[in-house]
């Protein structure tokens, strides 16, 4: 019976995104957007006490926004000032996808998932939010400049892979918040490439059955650390790899931009390109402790030397 019930979850999931795009309406949106929550909420259903938490956590999340979206709605006629209602949808929508402040919820949620609920938490539950933000995206650099300083500080002190990809998650989210003013679509370009690559890490996370960064010394194949490199720096948007794609085109797109955003972006972007390396290097089996210490000196001199380039070079543009 469980299974039927998960199995309608996913289509009704699914459903919901479609409608979500052919709403005429911002009442089709909200209900769009509940059937949307409540199908993920039967999909990470199990019968244990953990899950049945984090289950909790995110429906009291999404219950109590959606509720503030729903008075709003009700008010937003009354209000004068259209710049504070835009604000108030996105920050509703900030709340509902964890983007920084709002972002110490995901941590709890994220833990008690499989990986591949964990994967449809940190893809298919993005669609309608984002969609919405789009529709009307003002002040975002708020949340994207917040993302920036949180995600790398919260990625670096944590050992649990599902909390790192989920912090990491808000620099992703920042490049899609930062594409939306001035191309309505180039965001979903984005979530397509960054969920194709989050789903092969999955399946090897999957196949290898591991969750803590710990676990990674245990396998001694080389063919599985190469692996696993290349989906991390494609994950990281190391170029030339897929992953720096969507990036140098949402740039390649932009007539005009703000460094003052622009900025904050390619700094938490190359910060978590380093904790991702640093972290994988640190695991590595075949390189003797001094080795691998020695390395990642050097790694460090240069990343901050480039770093420094980069931003005399910012300065100059200015």
């Amino acid at each position: 019976m469980l299974n039927w019930i998960k199995l309608l979850s996913h289509f009704g999931l699914l459903l919901s995104i479609y409608f979500c795009f052919s709403s005429a309406n911002w009442f089709a949106l909200w209900i769009s957007l509940e059937v949307n929550s409540l199908c993920f909420i039967f999909i990470i259903f199990k019968k244990n006490n953990l899950s049945i938490n984090s289950m909790f956590k995110y429906f009291i999340i999404q219950s109590f926004s959606s509720l503030i979206l729903l008075i709003f709605f009700m008010i937003m006629k009354n209000l004068s000032t259209p710049e504070l209602s835009l604000f108030l949808i996105n920050s509703i929508m900030a709340m509902k996808l964890g983007i920084s402040p709002f972002q110490w919820w995901l941590p709890d949620v994220s833990e008690s998932l499989s990986w591949w609920e964990f994967f449809i938490f940190n893809s298919f539950q993005k669609i309608i939010p984002l969609f919405i933000i789009s529709l009307s995206p003002s002040f975002l650099w708020i949340f994207i400049i917040l993302s920036c300083v949180f995600a790398p500080i919260l990625m670096i002190l944590q050992s649990s892979l599902r909390k790192i990809l989920i912090y990491s998650s808000l620099i992703h989210m920042s490049w899609m918040l930062f594409a939306m003013p001035n191309d309505s679509f180039s965001w979903i370009f984005y979530l397509i490439f960054y969920s194709s690559s989050i789903l092969v890490f999955f399946i090897i996370s999957i196949n290898s059955n591991f969750s803590s960064l710990h676990q990674l010394s245990i396998f001694k194949t080389r063919i599985f650390y190469l692996i696993l490199f290349i989906n991390i720096a494609n994950i990281s948007g190391v170029p030339p790899l897929l992953g720096f794609f969507p990036k140098w085109m949402i740039l390649s797109s932009m007539p005009n931009f703000s460094l003052l955003v622009l900025v904050p972006i390619m700094i938490s972007t190359l910060l978590s390109i380093f904790i991702y390396m640093k972290i994988f290097f640190s695991f590595f089996p075949t390189l003797p402790y001094t080795v691998k210490s020695s390395f990642l000196s050097i790694n460090l001199a240069f990343f901050l030397t480039f770093l420094l380039c980069f931003m005399i070079f910012m300065f100059f543009l200015i």
